[in-house]
């Protein structure tokens, strides 16, 4: 047996025991109904950090830009699971837009989402600094193909994924959807 050919056989082993690991640690945290460690953190520098590291991967593929208000975005939450959110979203729109490039834009901000906004709201922050009673928004947008209707029906789904022959899990969005419900989004 030629050396090429085992450690090409050798590599596809590590590929599919890193991507198993990846796959067990993913349902082990969609599983958990740990509460949630909360702290005060700044959504806007979480986000700024997290973006730049799903940027180390992709970089000049996607333009990748953060928005964030002047002062902090101030909430009570965990922030590993507020970074795991980040995280799969970005994950997800840098898959969508794969080998074509593009745009990702991750923002966050006071009051209500731009998309939702219907008219000019005051920015009031209270004594303690956080925003409770009030709206603090995430907005992950990218200019990738979209999804169609019966996607966008199922995309929170357990396990439902489009990129089966890519490795997807369909274990992203509905662990985002689980996280974000459990900070009280």
């Amino acid at each position: 047996v030629d050396d090429d050919r085992l450690r090409h056989d050798a590599e596809q082993v590590l590929e599919s025991a890193h991507h198993a690991s990846h796959l067990v640690r993913r349902v082990l945290t969609f599983g958990q109904k740990l509460p949630p460690r909360l702290e005060v953190v700044d959504l806007h520098e979480l986000v700024r950090k997290t973006v730049s590291l799903a940027r180390a991967g992709k970089a000049g593929e996607v333009d990748i830009r953060v928005e964030g208000p002047a002062r902090p975005a101030r909430v009570r939450a965990d922030p590993s699971q507020l970074h795991q959110v980040v995280m799969n979203l970005c994950t997800n729109a840098l898959e969508a837009m794969e080998g074509t490039g593009g745009r990702l834009t991750v923002a966050c901000g006071h009051g209500v989402a731009p998309v939702a906004r219907r008219s000019h709201q005051r920015e009031e922050v209270p004594a303690d600094g956080l925003d409770d009673g009030r709206t603090v928004w995430l907005m992950v947008t990218d200019s990738g193909p979209g999804m169609t209707r019966d996607v966008v029906d199922r995309v929170f789904e357990p396990f439902f994924t489009t990129r089966t022959d890519a490795g997807g899990t369909g274990l992203g969005l509905s662990i985002v959807h689980g996280l974000v419900l459990n900070l009280g989004g």
